[in-house]
């Protein structure tokens, strides 16, 4: 005769592994949803100019870099690949106007192996910021001011200023995610065209200082 206590024992405590392991996996894609819908939205970056007004030789530029999302999504710390045309315009530094006091906001003298901080004469540079520990900002649909980018026009000329995905070895454009550790939000990377406009007579001196 069949020992149906063993068997009847045995199948109950597979019934119960087996419910174990369906909470365990659904307790697991909750939480995946969690973080799904946490970062449902992108952060993009965009450019925007501060002023309307003509840019001649000698003038200097300011261009806001602004993050913009589709509902408000908390950034902790971005790293922003910046390209421009070093013949038309060079980059001096940051002057941080928005709403938010940085831990750190600017070009960092560079150390790593990409050396986009080496120097600024090449027309490209590695932006960071990072946020400070419990007041983290977010990106708004109007746009959230991270820094206005400082520049100084050298010549007459359109002068592209892009954002760049990644570069070299290891850098990146990124935005970290505050609510989640580790998890790049950045979407659409901008690009904006600055004119400057011909004024004979005036010859532009620079004094770039690295951050």
């Amino acid at each position: 005769m069949a020992d149906w206590g063993f068997v009847c024992g045995e199948s109950m405590f597979s019934v119960k592994e087996r419910g174990q392991r369906k909470l365990g996996m659904k307790a697991l894609l909750f939480v995946i949803a969690l973080a799904t819908a946490a970062y449902a939205t992108d952060v993009d970056l965009e450019w925007r100019l501060m002023s309307n007004t003509a840019i001649h030789p000698g003038d200097n530029v300011q261009v806001g870099l602004y993050a913009v999302a589709r509902e408000p999504v908390i950034m902790g710390t971005m790293d922003v690949i910046v390209f421009w045309d070093a013949e038309i315009l060079a980059l001096t530094g940051v002057d941080d106007q928005g709403p938010y006091d940085w831990m750190y906001s600017g070009f960092r003298d560079d150390s790593r192996a990409d050396g986009l901080n080496d120097t600024w004469d090449d027309g490209n540079g590695y932006y960071k910021a990072w946020g400070q520990i419990g007041g983290l900002p977010f990106a708004v649909p109007k746009g959230f001011l991270i820094t206005v980018v400082e520049l100084t026009a050298l010549t007459p000329g359109e002068c592209h200023i892009e954002i760049i995905p990644e570069y070299g070895i290891g850098s990146e454009t990124a935005v970290w995610g505050g609510w989640i550790p580790g998890i790049n939000v950045v979407g659409e990377l901008g690009d904006i065209v600055v004119t400057v406009e011909r004024d004979e007579g005036i010859i532009a001196e620079i004094d770039a200082d690295i951050d």
